[in-house]
């Protein structure tokens, strides 16, 4: 297991995976999971956020995948449908974790994502990340591939 900080001097602790767990992990970000990348709407918030995020109403599950990856965390998830059962979200969120995460794993329908991700953490580790132009593109490029999810992309 590897400690890592991110930005804001949190200790993350992500696991060096065996090579069924980066398969088991694979196919569960490939189908259940989401990679999110972009910028809160607000003024007062400019800041890039970036998270690996899988919800399931089973929290075992999500509670293994935690245990797997060795950090994360796993809140109740909260539907807008009373008829829906109760849910929860795991959520992985420091840069440092996501990046050694994403680095160790392929995914086939989500690659493009991986991809962009691991490219968006490099940049945002340099300086002037407000400005950045490749960062607003990735966002762009994020954002046309997760409204056609339906769209299965092997590219």
């Amino acid at each position: 297991m590897e400690i890592q900080r991110d930005k804001r001097r949190k200790i993350v602790l992500i696991k060096t995976l065996t090579e069924y767990e980066r398969g088991w992990l694979a196919g569960i970000l490939d189908s259940d999971g989401h990679l999110y990348f972009g910028r809160p709407k607000s003024k007062k918030y400019k800041n890039w956020r970036i998270s690996v995020e899988v919800s399931n109403i089973n929290l075992q599950f999500l509670e293994k995948i935690r245990e797997v990856i060795g950090s994360g965390s796993i809140h109740p998830y909260y539907s807008r449908k009373k008829e829906w059962l109760p849910a929860y979200n795991y959520k992985l969120m420091a840069r440092d974790g996501i990046e050694k995460l994403l680095s160790q794993l392929t995914l086939i329908v989500k690659e493009k994502q991986r991809k962009l991700l691991l490219e968006a953490i490099q940049i945002l580790e340099g300086e002037k990340t407000e400005t950045n132009k490749r960062l607003f593109e990735i966002n762009e490029e994020f954002r046309q591939l997760n409204i056609h999810k339906r769209c299965i992309s092997f590219g």
